[in-house]
């Protein structure tokens, strides 16, 4: 066997790990840190959404501009997994510093790997994406909660992802997400809130 067709299968075999066998395989990937292997898996799954959405867009009557549609696909797919990298690295970077905090030493490069890795299951948003839609507003409904199922799978091997970097407690690990979460969270409940008041404002001053 070749070392590219073992280097392939390993990399196949991580990424089914991930989902029949999450926590041993975390573990596996954030100690090994495959650089490589987590852009491979974020190309993948980033651009497996770009396509879906892409698709999704032929639902929209675009009327007279129907020659924006193909450069709108385009777009779509090769900037969905581009804008991926930065966001994922920024996040491995956010829970690299509260785990320092919290008393963690792991590398930073073990994190983003498997940050990338815990993305994996949002593959499975893409058929679902397709297909759903087009069953009308109960498949838009059924596509939602799937959605969140996901989102909080991929939560949940984060978590993994965390506590196997730095060698931490559930508890901790659990802390170490969810306290960074949850400050942007209250920032952009504040942003909205801050953004209707001025809203509010502005319109009542043009009534008077």
């Amino acid at each position: 066997m070749s070392a590219r067709q073992s280097s392939g299968q390993g990399f196949i075999g991580a990424c089914v790990g991930v989902v029949v066998n999450p926590a041993p395989t975390m573990r596996s990937i954030v100690r090994r840190r495959p650089v490589g292997w987590a852009f491979l898996v974020i190309v993948l799954v980033y651009a497996a959404q770009g396509i879906a959405q892409a698709v999704a867009l032929g639902q929209y009557d675009f009327q007279d501009a129907e020659w924006l549609l193909g450069p709108i696909r385009v777009a779509s797919i090769i900037v969905a997994p581009l804008i991926a990298v930065p966001v994922l690295a920024f996040f491995a970077a956010v829970f690299w510093v509260t785990s320092l905090l919290l008393g963690g030493r792991g590398p930073y490069c073990g994190l983003f790997t498997g940050l990338a890795f815990a993305s994996v299951p949002t593959a499975f948003s893409v058929p679902i994406n397709l297909v759903m839609p087009q069953l009308g507003l109960p498949g838009q409904a059924l596509s939602g909660l799937v959605g969140l199922g996901i989102f909080a799978w991929t939560l949940v091997l984060t978590v993994f992802a965390v506590q196997e970097t730095n060698n931490f407690s559930t508890g901790r690990a659990i802390a170490a997400v969810f306290i960074p979460l949850a400050i942007f969270f209250v920032l952009a409940a504040a942003l909205v809130v801050f953004a209707i008041v001025v809203i509010v404002l502005a319109v009542s001053d043009g009534w008077t």
